[in-house]
C-alpha cells in the first residue's frame, strides 16, 4: 500500500489532539515492510511534512510535535495528499484523513476536490474525531468517501478509536478491476458491485467506487 496520511493539527483539534496522535500511531502499526507512507499536516496551510517513505518510524517520531494551532485547510490538504500518493510505487493507493471534519480556509472548493477524486485511482478513508462540533459540515466528505470505495467514521471517541483504526487495515481487502474498451469515447464509467448467493448472509461488506472518470491527458500529477 502507498498511503498519504492527512492529520489535522489546527486549533479546532485541541480537544482531540491526543486521540489524533493515537490514531496516527495505531494506523502506522498496521504497516507491512513494502508499504510507503507520507504525511500531510493540515495547519494554516497544507504541508507535506514527510514525503513517501518505507520508514514509518519517521512519522511516529513526528507525532509528539503536532501542536494544534491555526486554521483548517482540509480540502487543500487532501488535494496535496492525493497528488503525493499518486507518485507511490505500490498499486493500491489510499489517503487517510484524521480530523474533526470541518474545513475553514481551503483554496479549493469541495466541488473541485470531488472532481479530483473522481479522476484519481485513490481510496479515501476519513476518521472524524469527536471534538465537540455539531455542524452538519462535518459530513461534507462522506460522498467522496463512498464514491472512492473508502470508509467514513464519524464522531469517533477515544473509546471507539481502536475499532475504527482496525477497519483501516486495507491489506486484507480484495481488489476487483476492469478496463473499459479502448474504442470508447466515454470518460465516465458507472460501477456497480453486488453479492450473490451465500455471501449475502455472511456479513461481508462491500466498499467500491460508484463511478470512475478517466483523467484528461496531462491532468494527473
Amino acid at each position: 500500500v502507498s498511503a498519504a496520511i492527512v492529520i489535522d493539527a489546527s486549533r479546532s483539534m485541541k480537544p482531540a489532539v491526543k486521540a489524533a496522535q493515537d490514531a496516527l500511531r495505531s494506523f502506522l502499526m498496521l504497516a507491512w515492510p513494502e508499504d510507503e507512507y507520507g504525511l500531510v499536516v493540515c495547519q494554516d496551510k497544507a504541508d507535506v511534512m514527510i514525503p513517501l517513505t518505507k520508514d514509518s518510524g519517521r512519522l511516529v517520531d513526528l507525532i509528539p510535535f503536532l501542536t494544534p494551532t491555526g486554521s483548517t485547510p482540509l480540502f487543500d490538504s487532501i488535494e496535496r495528499a492525493v497528488h503525493l500518493v499518486q507518485r507511490g510505487h505500490n498499486s493500491k493507493k489510499v489517503v487517510v484523513v484524521i480530523s474533526d471534519g470541518e474545513d475553514t480556509s481551503s483554496r479549493i472548493t469541495l466541488f473541485e476536490l470531488e472532481r479530483l477524486l473522481e479522476e484519481a485511482d485513490v481510496h479515501l478513508y476519513v476518521v472524524q474525531l469527536w471534538a465537540g462540533s455539531v455542524s452538519d459540515y462535518r459530513f461534507a466528505l462522506r460522498k467522496s468517501v463512498d464514491e472512492t470505495g473508502g470508509s467514513f467514521f464519524t464522531d469517533v471517541s477515544p473509546k471507539r478509536l481502536p475499532e475504527a483504526i482496525s477497519k483501516l487495515d486495507v491489506h486484507w481487502q480484495y481488489v476487483i478491476a476492469f478496463e473499459p474498451p479502448e474504442n470508447t469515447h466515454v470518460r465516465s464509467h458507472s460501477i456497480q458491485v453486488g453479492m450473490a448467493g451465500e455471501a449475502k448472509v455472511k456479513n461481508f461488506q462491500i466498499f467500491y467506487r460508484h463511478a470512475y472518470t478517466e483523467p484528461l491527458s496531462g491532468s494527473v500529477n
